[in-house]
């Protein structure tokens, strides 16, 4: 896969908005070599920003716009050299597996379903402002989607998850089996099974999430960017933000460790990178993040057709994903 940029700097610029006027934006560059190259980029791309204008500043960093910005906490490579995935930690703070090498998709259930099943479980229906109990994000918005809007692809898209504190686990005691007897769920599982039947020579591994459904699929050979992963990922029912964002990074991403708010925490309130007393905040909120981990799994699997990986690679990052999501842990969705 492309390596993802590891120096970032920015640099404020004055842009020309058709509402507000001239206003400062911080513009990013990036590179893979060094700060100073990363900086270039800065300054070349505020330059242009500011020659050219925008229609609102929220947009002007907008997320499929650029790479994403991300401490790089692992990089996982093949025997010979070449990158199969690198780990990451989100805006939020969790951390995120990005790979081309094996297909993921992203299938969320909808906000009735889970308020079904918090409904089943006697918690209530908690919130209701999205999937998860999450609001819709501006990438939501960006893209015109409606306050229904998944969640969990707006939160893997860092596009303003909020700093908030735990709002509990769906998968807390009876929610989980009440919301696996929702027909959207049963739905989910048969229309995963029916595509496995349809394509016997890939491997189709199904696990739940807290708020939907994670299919990883072997043997496709689909780079994320292409029509063969569009239709596979719509076939499966992949949620269309998280399908553009894919093509966008040209990679499929999972996370595999809990939301902060699932486990009590608030989200991440540094953005990386973090310097001075910003970087000791953010060391300091992943050491209280981690520690609010125990016990809560990212995925549980649910369903695997039987046939194996095609690859080294392929087998190599399955089980990476399953031991760094919690797959087989049994411990409670977060």
């Amino acid at each position: 896969m492309e390596p993802i940029p590891r120096f970032w700097a920015s640099r404020t610029t004055t842009v020309p908005t058709r509402r507000r006027g001239e206003v400062p934006v911080d513009v990013w560059g990036w590179s893979d070599s060094s700060r100073e190259d990363a900086l270039s980029r800065a300054e070349r791309r505020a330059q242009d920003l500011a020659a050219r204008g925008i229609e609102d500043t929220r947009a002007a960093e907008y997320y499929p716009g650029r790479p994403v910005r991300e401490e790089i906490l692992e990089e996982v490579r093949g025997d010979d050299g070449a990158l199969l995935a690198v780990i990451t930690r989100n805006r939020y703070g969790a951390a995120v597996l990005n790979t081309d090498a094996v297909l993921i998709a992203d299938v969320d259930l909808p906000a009735s379903a889970l308020a079904r099943g918090r409904r089943g479980s006697g918690r209530g229906a908690g919130p209701a402002a999205g999937a998860g109990g999450e609001r819709p994000s501006l990438l939501g918005r960006l893209f015109g989607r409606r306050a229904q809007a998944s969640a969990a692809a707006a939160d893997e898209a860092g596009a303003g998850a909020e700093a908030r504190t735990g709002t509990g686990s769906d998968d807390a005691p009876g929610v989980s089996d009440a919301l696996d007897a929702t027909p959207e769920a049963t739905a989910v599982r048969e229309r995963v099974e029916a595509f496995a039947g349809a394509h016997p020579d890939w491997g189709v591994h199904l696990h739940r999430t807290a708020a939907g459904f994670r299919v990883l699929i072997s043997g496709t050979g689909a780079a994320p960017a292409s029509e063969q992963a569009r239709g596979i990922l719509d076939e499966l029912g992949s949620d269309p933000l998280y399908v553009r964002l894919c093509a966008a990074q040209a990679s499929y991403r999972a996370r595999l460790a809990p939301k902060p708010w699932r486990v009590g925490r608030a989200a991440l309130g540094v953005r990386w990178p973090a310097e001075g007393r910003a970087a000791d905040e953010y060391a300091s909120w992943v050491r209280d993040f981690e520690s609010s981990c125990a016990g809560s799994a990212a995925c549980r699997r649910v369903w695997w057709n039987g046939v194996e990986p095609t690859s080294d690679a392929e087998r190599r990052l399955l089980t990476l994903h399953d031991e760094r999501s919690g797959a087989d842990s049994g411990q409670a969705l977060a």
